[in-house]
């Protein structure tokens, strides 16, 4: 064997075995960064700016005003409903839903209704708490068909 081939090979092998550090230098350096995004991803899920029960409760509410006008030019306002609910995901599997009616300027109040969904799986649930019974003229969102 010739002189060149030998030094060929010795420096192509050289070539191989320095460029491998490199290559780990950086892999290491992925890694490391991999490790700081994994622990602000963490403290980003146990903190309160996302994952609690305030991000997962919602508050709605509806009115119904009615003016009535006298042929006499008289009028009378009368607030006949101010509803207040609340829908909240406990866990991921136990939902509240519950709302409270004011009626007629909060001089009759009404627990409407209230209950708990259990979502067991998606072929079973159970639901637990004081529930609308749509009967006759009330539909199931309890207002009246005739609106």
């Amino acid at each position: 064997m010739d002189f060149r081939k030998i030094l060929t090979v010795f420096l192509s092998v050289f070539v191989l075995l320095a460029a491998r550090p490199g290559f780990a230098a950086d892999v290491n350096e992925l890694e490391r960064r991999l490790d700081i995004v994994s622990e602000e991803l963490d403290k980003m899920k146990n903190s309160s700016g996302g994952s609690g029960i305030a991000h997962r409760t919602s508050v709605h509410g509806y009115g119904e005003i009615h003016w009535i006008d006298d042929p006499d030019g008289d009028y009378t306002v009368d607030q006949h409903r101010f509803v207040i609910g609340v829908h909240s995901e406990i866990t991921d599997w136990i939902h509240l839903n519950a709302e409270i009616d004011f009626e007629h300027a909060a001089q009759e109040l009404e627990f409407e209704f209230g209950h708990l969904d259990f979502l067991v799986s998606n072929a079973l649930n159970f639901r637990a708490g004081t529930m609308l019974m749509p009967m006759g003229n009330l539909n199931e969102f309890h207002e009246p068909n005739n609106f």
